[in-house]
């Protein structure tokens, strides 16, 4: 969401490789593009459907737009973010020294607390930040027993083995898929449309064999393929944060253009009376970052995440376990939206 509101103040080939990263379309024969407008209403949409969805799960989406008000930006490009992405705009000294705090605070309240500190320093060339900030908890539709919590190894890739705390529930409500080479775990929160959605290669195959095999289509044909299970299920409890700077990634998807001084067309942030290519106005994105917090135990899960841009065949209910490296996803499963994703190589001890 953080790119999607950047991707409205794109133009010419930026817009294009930008929306192609996106998911919106290349715009070739192949594969048609969707236009700005469509692209705004999937975003409020989806925004409109995860508000308030399930009453048992708490659910904050939250979105912001931070810029310098001595710089020309376009009323109606920030007028358009407003509204389509119902974020926070707001001009901002960012000379001031404690214009980093205002931006951090407003992230550690939309996360609850869990994301304290997006950014360490505002540089004198940046002159607008868009944030996406998202706070998930959500029990279990049936908990862990706590009591039958315990010490058993979890296999790692290099062959040996560590100890760490596993969960155990005695079965009733999930869904299960099995694969040649893997099974999938699906546990319900709440009411049901939220679920963790757990990748487990079979023993003897890699977790990177699944994940290079991972896009849309073999996601689909995953998930279509859950039936409902009674299994036992064991797995370990994990808490983990994880950050890091999305430019290569981003460039290497095929958006490189964004972050080009003298290449880049943000000429849609611009106000009409200005040259995209004068002095002083010449925008391109400077970074993107990703923070993600994610606590999994007997109760349910708690999660949370901000990103910044400078501008098969059902087998019988045997028991799982689920100890040696997975993928994870938490999703809401009527519009197969994912919110989480990660994979677990070495879970923590605790």
């Amino acid at each position: 969401m953080a790119l999607g509101m950047a991707l409205n103040g794109a133009q010419d080939s930026t817009f294009a490789a930008m929306r192609s990263v996106l998911g919106f379309g290349t715009g070739g024969v192949s594969e048609p593009a969707l236009e700005l407008d469509e692209i705004n209403t999937a975003y409020a949409d989806l925004l409109g459907l995860l508000d308030g969805l399930d009453s048992a799960v708490q659910l904050d989406v939250a979105n912001s737009l931070w810029y310098r008000p001595t710089f020309p930006f376009r009323p109606a490009y920030l007028d358009r973010v407003k509204g389509a992405f119902d974020a926070e705009v707001e001009g901002l000294d960012f000379d001031d020294p404690g214009a980093v705090d205002v931006i951090n605070d407003w992230v550690e309240g939309a996360t609850n607390g869990r994301i304290e500190r997006m950014l360490d320093r505002i540089d004198s060339s940046e002159v607008m930040f868009l944030l996406n900030a998202i706070y998930f908890n959500g029990d279990w539709r049936v908990p862990f027993d706590a009591a039958l919590t315990h010490d058993a190894p979890f296999a790692l890739e290099d062959g040996s083995s560590k100890t760490v705390k596993m969960m155990v529930r005695d079965g009733g409500d999930l869904r299960t898929a099995h694969h040649a080479t893997l099974e999938l775990i699906d546990l319900p929160y709440g009411g049901g449309p939220f679920r963790m959605t757990i990748v487990l290669p079979a023993p003897g195959v890699s977790l990177a064999s699944a994940v290079d095999r991972l896009d849309v289509q073999t996601w689909d044909s995953w998930t279509s393929g859950l039936a409902s299970s009674v299994a036992p299920v064991t797995m370990p409890r994990f808490r983990l944060e994880w950050e890091k700077q999305l430019r290569d990634v981003l460039e290497a998807m095929g958006m490189g253009i964004a972050f080009q001084p003298g290449q880049a067309n943000f000429g849609g942030m611009l106000d009409e009376a200005f040259d995209p290519q004068a002095a002083g106005t010449d925008l391109y994105i400077t970074r993107v970052k990703q923070k993600t917090f994610v606590d999994v135990n007997e109760k349910g899960t708690e999660a949370a995440a901000a990103t910044s841009v400078g501008v098969g065949v059902t087998s019988a209910p045997v028991p799982v376990t689920i100890d040696r490296p997975f993928l994870f996803a938490i999703r809401e499963q009527l519009s197969g939206t994912i919110l989480f994703l990660g994979a677990i190589l070495d879970p923590p001890a605790n």
